[in-house]
């Protein structure tokens, strides 16, 4: 869940036509309003994503999990709704699904076991479980398992479950408000407290939401590994309204306690955009024909303006499943971020005069580059900003690059199309560099209301959200530099299957 105050606003719906935005490649709901991914897990040969979703309006409100199912992680079959909410616990906020494999909640071998955040009387955590495959789901008789007692804060959500082999325990992490919490348990009913994370680290510009405990090798090395903890924080990200940042550490026993402990002294974002929020990844991955990967999704929106974006009928897109690595990086330890491989699968034909594309000169690419994938690659870097424009015939640009003058990645928006239907949208946004680059290497995945931006081989990432009146079609690479590569490709639509097909 990702809320600060239950209050709608006052909300126009600006749009143009109900499919003119859909994205070719990304997750969208069929219809009305889709927000943080939730449940994912892997079970039975079938990958699981859940959502935030209100199938009656296009605003937060009556708050449910939506469900899709997939055998690649491309292409997505619409289930009914996982959970709803009800009179006792009200609506249903984010959380997390597991395979309880051992039986240790005597719901059934293998028994798909959720957990999300009921609202009533005020947030506290509730378990839902599945012996059909994820077929129908069944609310726990005893909810909450997790309540939220007088001493506690109201703000205690979005359970995140893994099972801890060294204690044979499962462990939650919790967020509220602006900490983590740690629960352990046997049996995924019976939790207790065991320790927080939080005072004095990393961003705390608002609440800390959506946290994901992971356990990850350093540059490949499985004797080598890390605990990585994901934390989504809104407000306070990067370029203002809410962000994802993440602390590299250890989980482990520490008086008695399971702990997790970090000495990071800086800030670390998993992506330095302003529409990438509340992402985490899929459980259960070492059964899965990719193997034991760290996978994860985000909701690619922000909360300044949710509620306003261009689109009428649904409102709401994933981002592309991205692999997170822990990898070493100029002497720096960083969580790099690339779209996972299988997007190979999507890559089309080059498109028409990609070879025609030559530094500050616009060419155009066929008749739309609004579905595609751009690789560009820059050496020898001068002193000016170096980069590229992705623009249309009526004059509308949006500017991706770097300024070694200013330390800066960059997305520039301000005149990327409408951007007019929210304040706060248009804007220029930017990641900092920690060292000098002379050399740049740019990839570009553009759908028909994104770009997804990762710089030098995932090091930095940034996602943004663009509404462009009509189709982008010209190229322009600008700066002082030497234009190494240029590859241009198209990029295939996803199968989207709603529920009653």
């Amino acid at each position: 869940m990702s809320l600060n105050s239950y209050v709608l606003p006052d909300v126009e719906v600006v749009s143009t036509g109900p499919e003119k935005y859909r994205p070719k490649y990304h997750y969208t709901a069929d219809k009305d309003w889709l927000s943080d991914p939730n449940g994912m897990v892997f079970h039975n040969g079938e990958f699981h994503l859940c959502y935030q979703h209100d199938a009656y309006d296009k605003v937060f409100g009556a708050m449910s999990w939506g469900h899709a199912v997939s055998k690649d992680l491309l292409h997505w079959q619409e289930l009914p709704k996982v959970v709803e909410p009800d009179e006792h616990l009200g609506m249903c906020f984010s959380g997390c699904m597991v395979v309880d494999k051992q039986n240790t909640s005597g719901l059934g071998e293998n028994a798909l076991v959720g957990f999300y955040t009921s609202e009533l009387p005020k947030q506290q955590q509730s378990m839902f479980y599945s012996t059909d495959s994820g077929r129908t789901f069944q609310k726990y008789a005893h909810n909450p398992v997790i309540r939220n007692t007088e001493d506690m804060s109201p703000d205690f959500r979005d359970p995140k479950v893994m099972w801890y082999e060294p204690r044979s325990l499962w462990v939650m992490a919790l967020a509220g408000p602006e900490r983590i919490e740690f629960w352990s348990s046997p049996n995924l009913i019976d939790w207790q407290l065991e320790s927080w994370f939080g005072e004095g680290m990393g961003a705390h510009g608002g609440e800390w939401e959506c946290p994901d405990l992971r356990r990850l090798p350093l540059d490949g090395d499985q004797n080598n590994c890390a605990w990585i903890l994901i934390v989504s924080v809104n407000p306070g990200g990067p370029n203002g309204g809410c962000g994802t940042q993440y602390f590299i550490g250890d989980f482990s026993e520490v008086n008695g306690k399971l702990t997790f402990t970090s000495e990071q002294s800086q800030v670390k974002w998993l992506d330095w955009g302003i529409d990438n929020y509340a992402g985490v990844g899929w459980t259960n991955m070492e059964e899965s024909p990719y193997g034991d990967r760290l996978y994860s999704i985000g909701w690619m929106n922000n909360w300044i303006y949710a509620y306003k974006t261009p689109t009428s009928q649904w409102r709401g897109v994933m981002t592309m499943i991205r692999e997170l690595k822990l990898e070493t990086i100029a002497g720096e330890t960083i969580l790099t971020c690339l779209p996972a491989s299988f997007y190979s699968q999507l890559l089309g034909p080059e498109l028409p005069n990609m070879r025609q594309v030559r530094l500050n000169h616009a060419s155009r690419i066929g008749t739309s580059l609004s579905s595609s994938r751009v690789q560009i690659s820059f050496a020898d870097i001068g002193a000016s900003d170096v980069g590229i424009e992705l623009a249309n015939d009526v004059g509308e640009v949006t500017r991706i690059g770097y300024s070694q003058a200013n330390g800066q990645f960059y997305i520039d928006r301000t005149k990327s199309g409408n951007e007019d239907f929210a304040e706060g949208f248009a804007g220029v946004h930017t990641a900092m560099a920690n060292r000098e680059h002379q050399v740049l290497k740019i990839e570009v995945f553009i759908d028909r209301c994104s770009v997804e931006v990762f710089f030098n081989d995932g090091e930095y990432a940034m996602t943004e959200l663009i509404y462009p009146d009509e189709p982008l079609s010209v190229i322009k690479p600008y700066g002082e530099a030497v234009l190494s590569t240029v590859n241009i490709r198209k990029m295939l639509p996803i199968k989207r299957t709603p529920i009653n097909e």
